[in-house]
């Protein structure tokens, strides 16, 4: 079933058309921002010919067609020379459990054989890859698979006959042997950049993230202010990579709005991004902001030892100044929970 933006103004082209005609790009996007007034559907892709798994699914690594389709919707510019589209990646995954054949080899050898009889299956995306090439965790967007990709084949038949990954069981006391099936298809996902940020506001931090590190200069400043405001509505959890993609703003006020919404330092990676980020902007409300967080974090059992990784960055970084507030700030702690640590 062929899809369309708007369904009575705005056709998609097919996949070769795009590649061949590279001029209906321009008149795509322009239907497409013009009639599409709903949000529910403001994703549209194509299925990728070649197969792809998890751990090849990158931009680098399209072959062919593939290639072609993604570099032609990725190079597509508006005349101010920004780009149309944004453009991800995505690993649809089939799965299928049932009963299995149970087969005689002979010679007294037996064996489970393929499936029987199927007693569930669904279809779903597995894995999405961002706009800078790179997997996006706990990414939130949920889109129609039927409604969004061009595909004359019903969702679940593109995956052909035979699984990629398969697990058996054999017989139990009161069941016969079961099977289960995992197949996999690449796809290709876009929208109007001019779109983007209602897709944000629903796909999550992971997916801000990827687009501020792959922006152009002009749309980093908007970014980063959409990555800080998902980390201060705890929508996301404090990845390293949303300080290491803040970096790209160069704003001391974003980054401390950053830091001030980080409750306790989890791991040393997120320890290491910050004292990068005190590094490069050298601010003094930054420094009170990251050496709050790390009072919060001397509070937890396990956070000792994150303590002392963060002052031992602190003394290796150049910003070693901060070394004797920063454990000013731990005795302080101490000093108020001597009797807790006591007990």
């Amino acid at each position: 079933m062929m899809n369309q933006p708007d369904r009575r103004e705005v056709s998609l082209p097919s996949a070769d058309d795009l590649t061949a005609k590279t001029q209906i790009i321009s008149k795509l996007h322009s239907q497409w921002v013009s009639h599409r007034t709903d949000s529910t559907q403001s994703v549209q892709g194509y299925v990728l010919e070649h197969d792809y798994a998890e751990t090849n699914l990158r931009f680098n690594n399209l072959k062919g067609r593939d290639r072609e389709v993604v570099d032609a919707l990725c190079s597509a510019k508006s005349n101010e020379g920004q780009p149309l589209f944004v453009v991800c990646l995505l690993l649809l995954e089939k799965y299928e459990s049932g009963s299995a054949e149970y087969e005689d080899y002979g010679y007294g050898s037996s064996g489970i054989g393929g499936m029987e009889e199927v007693h569930d299956s669904s279809t779903s995306t597995s894995l999405w890859i961002g706009p800078d090439d790179k997997q996006m965790k706990d990414f939130g967007l949920s889109v129609d698979l039927e409604e969004c990709l061009l595909t004359d084949e019903a969702i679940e038949d593109l995956f052909g006959e035979d699984p990629v990954k398969e697990e058996t069981e054999g017989y139990t006391d009161n069941a016969g042997p079961t099977i289960e099936h995992w197949c996999y298809r690449g796809a290709v996902a876009f929208w109007p950049k001019a779109k983007n940020l209602d897709v944000s506001t629903r796909a999550g931090l992971s997916f801000v993230v990827s687009c501020l590190n792959s922006a152009e200069d002009v749309d980093i400043p908007k970014l980063a202010t959409g990555v800080v405001a998902l980390l201060e509505q705890k929508k996301g959890k404090v990845d390293p990579a949303a300080l290491r993609a803040l970096l790209r703003a160069g704003d001391s006020t974003l980054a401390t709005r950053a830091f001030k919404a980080i409750s306790s330092i989890g791991d040393a990676n997120l320890a290491t991004e910050m004292v990068s980020m005190m590094k490069a902007l050298k601010d003094d409300q930054l420094n009170a902001a990251a050496l709050a967080a790390l009072e919060n974090t001397a509070s937890l059992n396990s956070g000792i030892s994150i303590v002392a990784h963060f002052l031992n960055l602190l003394a290796l970084s150049g910003v070693e100044s901060l070394v004797p507030s920063a454990r000013e700030a731990i005795v302080r702690w101490a000093m108020v929970n001597a009797e807790n640590l006591m007990s």
